[in-house]
């Protein structure tokens, strides 16, 4: 997001202290708060004492369980070890400690390329299933006397272009960084080293909060819409960096508008990861793709239609973009919460909520659950429906 901070600050809706479980330390405060901006954002934010410094934290989604899945995970993290010997020798542990929390939100962006002797390699770390990976290879063939490294990714020399160390096709003389890890020269557009569909010519990201200078890095797993001066594409990175593009059907590229990497339309169009929607109203609809929306003639979550609901009376509950309510029921997503009092039901964390009657996880009642059954689960990290007592998984 190309936010300043000040902004943020300006559009706070409420502020409060955080209390993160099994945290007993009372020398640092944590806060969260949200702010509207086209969407709504949840944030906390911390900090963690190492070898004497303060690193402060904040992490912000458009889910309020994810935002606090995250800072839980967080504050899980006991130690970080690499097996590497010289990895302690050249990398401090606040170092170390940086690259996890941004691996958990982004890529490593503490890479080099550096001189050793007359020859040059490149260091990186990355973070994948849990462990760290250190990279340190040699640059082949590359020119010693013109090297120079253009970000923490990318180097060239009098030749070529180099990507973590391994030579590309990227023009030297005409690459423009856009990202981190998103470069063009006069006729691709490319993630890391592969050559995307987009033009680079009239390129732009189609979200309205994303510039091409704003958010450092294209991160795996996650999806961006582009355009360029007559197509326009969703573009999605999967974990092991393979590329899928979607070119949007009958778009308009001069209308094309998004808020997020979900959701695009223009005056005729809703497209949903890339995919064209046809049964949403595109003109009447109200939504960007991440919870509850609504057209002319129905409501939705995400894109799937809300069946039974009251139109007129239906309310996203506050705080909670997975639960809403009606006059005459109470919703998970796009299901009903079957027999669920509508005056007393409150949400809780990670899905679960509760009633003056019982307890429910997602769209289900859990028959004869009581709150010290549940408690762990409510405030665990990465749930496993399976193990929720009393829910009927299928």
């Amino acid at each position: 997001m190309s936010i300043k901070f000040e902004d943020i600050m300006s559009k706070i809706e409420d502020k409060k202290e955080y209390k993160i479980p099994n945290y007993k330390s009372s020398k640092i405060k944590s806060y969260e708060y949200s702010y509207y901006e086209n969407i709504k954002f949840y944030v906390i934010t911390t900090g963690i004492f190492m070898k004497g410094h303060l690193l402060k934290i904040d992490i912000v989604f458009t889910i309020k369980e994810e935002t606090e899945k995250s800072i839980y995970y967080l504050f899980s993290i006991k130690e970080v070890v690499s097996n590497n010997k010289n990895f302690k020798r050249r990398k401090t542990p606040m170092k170390k400690i940086f690259i996890l929390i941004y691996s958990i939100f982004s890529i490593s962006v503490l890479a080099e390329y550096y001189k050793k002797g007359n020859e040059v390699y490149y260091e990186d770390y990355d973070h994948k299933n849990g462990k760290f990976i250190d990279y340190n290879e040699k640059v082949e063939n590359i020119d010693l006397n013109s090297l120079e490294q253009i970000n923490d990714f990318y180097a060239r020399d009098k030749n070529n272009v180099y990507f973590r160390g391994k030579e590309t096709d990227i023009d030297r003389d005409y690459i423009q960084i856009i990202r981190l890890n998103l470069v063009k020269d006069r006729d691709f557009v490319y993630y890391e080293d592969k050559k995307l569909k987009v033009s680079p010519r009239d390129f732009s990201f189609v979200n309205k909060n994303v510039t091409n200078k704003s958010l450092p890095d294209i991160n795996v797993g996650y999806g961006f819409y582009v355009k360029d001066f007559q197509n326009a594409f969703y573009v999605k990175i999967d974990e092991d960096r393979n590329i899928e593009e979607i070119k949007l059907d009958d778009a308009d590229v001069d209308k094309l508008v998004s808020w997020n990497h979900i959701l695009a339309k223009d005056g005729k169009n809703i497209y949903y990861y890339g995919k064209k929607i046809d049964y949403i109203d595109a003109l009447s609809f109200d939504g960007n793709g991440i919870g509850y929306g609504k057209d002319k003639n129905n409501i939705y979550y995400d894109v799937t239609i809300v069946k039974n609901a009251d139109y007129k009376s239906f309310k996203e509950i506050k705080g909670y973009i997975s639960f809403a309510k009606d006059k005459y029921n109470v919703f998970y997503e796009d299901k009903i919460i079957e027999g669920a009092d509508i005056k007393s039901f409150e949400p809780l964390k990670n899905g679960f909520s509760k009633d003056k009657y019982s307890y429910f996880y997602k769209e289900q009642r859990l028959e004869g659950i009581n709150y010290e059954e549940i408690k762990d689960f409510i405030n665990s990290f990465g749930l496993d429906d399976k193990k929720v007592p009393g829910y009927k998984y299928k």
